[in-house]
This record gives structure tokens, C-alpha cells and sequence, in this order.
């Protein structure tokens, strides 16, 4: 389906000036995302643009509020009603670390809302925000495990490092090595958890 079919109304809706946005921040920058390339590939005049939004940094700042939405809180209310077990929580999040999807957490999407981030104050007011939720709910789940907090906080924070790190250490490296990677890390992490034992393999567990 083409982009002029989207238009509802004579306009646009916000979603799809969001979601070309996020696209364009994943395929190539920031810079990039601006408002009368985006209405040349939406097949509108700016004007549908300015219907939704007062400026491009309004934007900007609901295209982060979108990413963080989609690849933090949504991610965790998916693993939450997957499993009571945070052995099989962690499991997943492992999963998703080696996904190719640009909006995966660790893929393209994020990379380049991280380089924005080194360089916008509000971008990385967001990137911060998003990280502690993200290591929070991880560390929630080692505690779960059987272990300390200051140990927990620890785990957590190898295994967020290993998430959003992989796609830049691996590239487009063979997926059952990537995936091997993944065993390693999950049996180090868990090693010494009351739960280890039934938690079995990170990669096996999909």
C-alpha cells in the first residue's frame, strides 16, 4: 500500500508521521528526520504535518516518548504475561537481544537514538529514563532468582550491556553464533540462582 492511501480525512493520522519518522531514524539520522522530506513520502503538503504538531521538536520529543513506549514498557507487559518465572523472563529478553527487527531493543532504531542522544540534551534525558526502567525490571528479576540486590544490579547490568551491545559486537554475524553467545552469558549470569537448575538454556527456551 503506497503512502498517499494512508491519508484518512485529507490528512494523515500522527501514527504514520511517528512511525516514518522512527523508520527514518533507523535507516539513516536524525538530520534526516525533517518535515518536508517526510511530507514528500507521505504524498502530502506540510500542512498535515502542522495539523498534528506545533513544531519539529514537538515532534522529535513524541517520536522518543513512542520509542520508549514500544521498546520498554510494551516489552515488559509482553514478557510479564509470558511467564510468572523470572528464570523464563530473563530467557526472552535474551531472545529479543538477537532479533533483526530495526525497533528491537539493541537494533537500529535504538543505535541511532543513542548516537542522537550523545548529542540532544532531551534525547538523552529519554535514553537515561529508558535505561533505568530497563535495568530496574532486570534487576527485579535476578533478586527473583535468589540473588542480592548489589549481585542482581550486577547480572542485570551485564546482560542489559550484552542486549543493546551484540548487534554492534556481532553485526551480521551467523545467528546460531550469536545465539551460542547467548547460552554462555545466560550460564554465567545465573550461576548460583536457586532457579538456575530449572532455567535451562536461554536459546533452547523460545
Amino acid at each position: 500500500m503506497s503512502m498517499q492511501r494512508k491519508v484518512r480525512n485529507g490528512r494523515l493520522e500522527k501514527l504514520d508521521w511517528l512511525e516514518l519518522a522512527l523508520k527514518t531514524l533507523a535507516e539513516e539520522s536524525v538530520d534526516k528526520v525533517l518535515v518536508v522530506p517526510l511530507a514528500k513520502k507521505l504524498g502530502v503538503t506540510k500542512g498535515s504535518f502542522y495539523w498534528h504538531f506545533k513544531s519539529r521538536d514537538e515532534f522529535l520529543m513524541e517520536v522518543l516518548a513512542l520509542w520508549r513506549e514500544r521498546a520498554t514498557r510494551r516489552i515488559i507487559d509482553i514478557v510479564n504475561a509470558r511467564s510468572d518465572d523470572p528464570a523464563e523472563r530473563l530467557a526472552y529478553l535474551f531472545k529479543i537481544a538477537v532479533q533483526t527487527k530495526y525497533e528491537s531493543p539493541g537494533g537500529s532504531l535504538e543505535l541511532a537514538i543513542r548516537a542522537w542522544a550523545r548529542l540532544d540534551p532531551q534525547a538523552r534525558r529519554v535514553v537515561a529514563l529508558v535505561d533505568d526502567e530497563r535495568l530496574d525490571y532486570l534487576t527485579e528479576q535476578y533478586v527473583q532468582l535468589g540473588f542480592t540486590e548489589d549481585e542482581a544490579r550486577t547480572r542485570a547490568l551485564m546482560q542489559y550491556s550484552f542486549s543493546t551491545g551484540n548487534g554492534i559486537v556481532f553485526g551480521m554475524s551467523d545467528k546460531e553464533a550469536r545465539r551460542a553467545k547467548i547460552d554462555e552469558c545466560w550460564n554465567i549470569l545465573t550461576n548460583g540462582a536457586r532457579a538456575a537448575g530449572q532455567g535451562g538454556s536461554a536459546s533452547r527456551r523460545r
